[in-house]
C-alpha cells in the first residue's frame, strides 16, 4: 500500500517481530521503536504528520470523512485494550470503524488493513501513487539493505 515507515510503541521495551508472519515483507520497511509515545508522536509531528488514532469513543468520527492524501499516521492499539488516554488526548482526530450488532471493534490487523486501504483508495484516487515518491538515494538504501539479509 505505498508504506514505508512504521513507528511502534512499546513503553516495556520488549517487542518481537515475527518473520512468519511478516512474510518477509518487513525487511522492505523502516522500522522505528520508541519506549515513550510523546516522543514518537513528536517527532512525527516534527515531520509534519497528522495523527489519526483508532478508538472506539463519542469523538471519533467516521474513518472514510478523514484525508489520508496528507502526510499521517495511523495509530492501533493493543488488542483488548485499544489506544492509551495519553494517545486520544495528543492525537490530531480520532477515527473509528463503523460497525453494527452487538461487536464494538475488529481485532488489531483486521482494523488496520481496513483503514490502511482506504488511505491507498484515496491515494490512488487522488494520483499519488502515478510516479514514485521515495528518492532514487532512498531506493538504493533500501535495496542495499536487503542485499545484506
Amino acid at each position: 500500500m505505498g508504506i514505508q515507515y512504521v513507528h511502534i510503541v512499546e513503553e516495556s521495551g520488549v517487542i518481537a517481530l515475527s518473520r512468519g508472519v511478516s512474510r518477509g515483507s518487513a525487511q522492505w520497511l523502516d522500522i522505528s521503536f520508541y519506549d515513550d509515545l510523546l516522543k514518537c508522536f513528536q517527532n512525527l509531528k516534527d515531520q509534519g504528520f497528522k495523527i489519526y488514532v483508532t478508538s472506539v469513543n463519542p469523538r471519533a468520527r467516521d474513518f472514510r470523512e478523514v484525508d489520508y492524501t496528507c502526510p499521517c499516521a495511523v495509530v492501533v492499539g493493543k488488542e483488548l485494550e485499544g489506544v492509551s488516554q495519553e494517545a486520544l488526548e495528543e492525537a490530531d482526530e480520532c477515527i473509528v470503524i463503523p460497525m453494527v450488532g452487538f461487536v464494538q471493534s475488529f481485532n488489531v490487523s483486521v482494523a488496520t488493513a481496513i483503514v490502511l486501504y482506504e488511505a491507498y483508495r484515496q491515494r490512488e484516487r487522488a494520483g499519488m501513487y502515478s510516479r514514485a515518491r521515495l528518492a532514487t538515494e532512498e531506493k538504493e538504501r533500501i535495496l542495499a539493505r536487503w542485499l545484506m539479509l
